[in-house]
């Protein structure tokens, strides 16, 4: 179970990684500098990613549905 979320942790921390490099190689006026993601920051998201999906979950359900 331990490594299941591990698993899921490190596909998230990819996956943010991935969208990061894709925004500011589309978009490089919005970071105007590159901001890599380090071991310690790389651990915050793979031991906090059921937080940040919670996050963006009720923030995804309150804007979209209180129009």
């Amino acid at each position: 179970m331990i490594i299941n979320y591990l698993i899921i942790g490190l596909v998230f921390a990819g996956f943010i990684e991935y969208t990061k490099d894709r925004i500011i190689k589309k978009w490089p006026a919005l970071m105007p500098e590159a901001f890599d993601f380090g071991l310690g920051e790389r651990g915050m998201l793979i031991l906090f990613w059921p937080l940040c999906l919670f996050v963006f979950c009720y923030s995804f359900y309150k804007s979209y549905y209180n129009k």
